[in-house]
């Protein structure tokens, strides 16, 4: 376009581009081992690796990239987010297929006797 057509707006009119948006940062995930059966007797429990993340007051358990794994979390005004997020693993690790209650108990008979 030369002066000409800018001073008497001859120009055909281009369109403006549109604003380039902010790029979403990825939230921050954080790790931990979180113990989701309790040692007993000889039997030394286990643990599992608890990835989550927090945007705002909403608390997000993840896989190690980040990516979400379960429904978000509203953390109450003063409640860690590390036990919440524990609690929310051992939750979804007792709802993963082939794992129920009934066998989370070993039975402990004590000295058997001759009678």
């Amino acid at each position: 376009m030369n002066w000409l057509e800018a001073a008497f707006g001859l120009a055909d009119a281009e369109p403006a581009a549109a604003p380039a948006k902010p790029s979403r940062q990825a939230p921050k995930v954080r790790s931990f081992w979180c113990g989701v059966r309790q040692p007993s007797g000889g039997d030394l429990g286990e643990t599992t690796a608890c990835h989550y993340y927090v945007e705002g007051d909403t608390l997000t358990l993840c896989d190690q990239d980040g990516k979400s794994s379960g429904e978000p979390y509203r953390l109450a005004p003063g409640e860690s987010e590390r036990a919440a997020a524990s609690r929310l693993k051992r939750e979804a690790w007792t709802r993963e297929s082939g794992r129920s209650a009934f066998n989370n108990r070993r039975l402990n008979y004590g000295p058997l006797g001759f009678a």
